[in-house]
């Protein structure tokens, strides 16, 4: 995936993807498939991260909020 940043990568995930998928992800896709999951848990159906320190978020809320503000362009603020 050559998107620019996290935001643009999960955008591009979403909007090839149709229906329901499983997500998976190595490496920096274990970011991309985490917050894809989080971005569209009505969508993934299952979720797969291999050598990747992406792991599930210890404040749920928290990441929902960091999800919205990647997906809405606000990275600086995530950081």
């Amino acid at each position: 995936m050559t998107e620019p940043t996290l935001a643009a990568c999960v955008s591009r995930v979403l909007s090839e993807g149709e229906g329901d998928f499983l997500v998976a992800g190595t490496s920096f896709g274990g970011y991309v498939a985490l917050e894809t999951a989080l971005a569209a848990p009505d969508r993934v159906r299952g979720l797969w991260i291999m050598g990747s320190s992406a792991g599930a978020p210890r404040d749920p809320a928290g990441a929902r909020e960091r999800g919205i503000a990647l997906r809405d362009g606000r990275f600086e603020t995530v950081v």
